[in-house]
């Protein structure tokens, strides 16, 4: 028989949260000893697995740390984990009730709660970048690898801004040279499997079409499956800009844009050229747009990142 899960076997909570974590334990323990792996039952595991990893507990795969629940009992136990007030579970229990089976399960102020922490979380994290990988991460993390570890704030967008001057003449490594044909049969299974097994995923923001081993990776930052339509046109839609390029977003987007430095409305079509790739800053009633590795100078002298909002 397996052994009871006690409060001290799991993540600690903040103390206002210590009756939903004594009311999650409660809730394990009552569940009857199923036989894992079962068909019509989910695996749950105990010792959630994101914090797992976060907190480097070994083998959450394990039998001590998964039980067989029921559907009904699989989301009963995300809800309360939810409620114990840990961060990772806010995106996992977003991703459940995306289905359209568990949404019906909430009432509107509890599936309204779970969009503001959801929305909270997303808002308290920045992309930063090095010349090797982005991070989508906490604020305060990122203050930390800016100012220590070298990196800087935004990321890149497309593969050939880690390698800029990859693709460009002798800095080819294909330079002067081709593929055979057996090369380019291969290539062209190589990208058919690649795309059978990509997925579109999205954090509400933006669109990723990604390969299996790495949509969990998305997953555990909030991404969903499917895509979101990024230039609506109907009446519920407004354009931003960023001082170098428009875009176009639902009204309900428009916080989570302006903290990323965006605006309301388009820019001049004269102004396109000139700013493309710079960051638009304010102070006072002045702006100006200034390239991305300058921006932290300006922020410590006064300067706000972004134009100054219309009223």
């Amino acid at each position: 028989m397996k052994e009871k899960v006690s409060i001290e076997n799991l993540p600690s909570v903040d103390s206002k949260n210590q009756k939903h974590l004594v009311r999650y334990v409660n809730f394990i323990n009552s569940r009857p000893e199923r036989e894992l792996h079962q068909k019509g039952f989910h695996t749950h595991h105990i010792y959630p697995k994101s914090i797992a990893k976060k907190n480097d507990v070994q083998d959450y795969d394990g039998d001590w740390n998964l039980i067989e629940l029921t559907p009904r009992e699989h989301f009963i136990a995300h809800l309360i984990l939810w409620k114990c007030g840990y961060g990772e579970m806010i995106s996992a229990f977003r991703r459940m009730v995306q289905c359209k089976k568990y949404k019906e399960k909430l009432n509107s102020k509890t599936y309204e709660n779970l969009m503001n922490d959801y929305l909270s979380k997303l808002r308290n994290k920045v992309w930063v970048k090095n010349d090797k990988e982005n991070l989508f991460i906490d604020k305060n993390e990122a203050k930390f690898k800016v100012e220590k570890r070298g990196y800087k704030y935004g990321r890149f967008s497309e593969w050939w801004d880690y390698n800029k001057n990859a693709h460009l003449g002798k800095e080819n490594g294909m330079w002067g040279r081709t593929h055979t044909d057996e090369v380019k049969s291969k290539l062209k299974k190589l990208n058919s499997i690649k795309s059978k097994n990509s997925k579109w995923m999205n954090n509400g923001v933006i669109n990723k079409f990604v390969v299996d081993i790495n949509q969990q990776e998305l997953l555990d930052l909030g991404f969903v499956y499917g895509r979101i339509n990024q230039k609506p046109t109907n009446k519920n839609t407004i354009i931003i800009n960023n001082g170098s390029e428009n875009k176009f977003i639902s009204k309900e987007e428009l916080d989570i844009y302006i903290e990323k430095g965006y605006t309301k409305g388009s820019i001049p079509s004269t102004k396109r050229g000139t700013t493309r790739g710079k960051v638009a800053i304010h102070k006072d009633d002045k702006v100006k747009f200034v390239l991305p590795e300058k921006l932290n100078e300006f922020i410590s002298n006064g300067w706000i990142k972004g134009q100054k909002r219309r009223k």
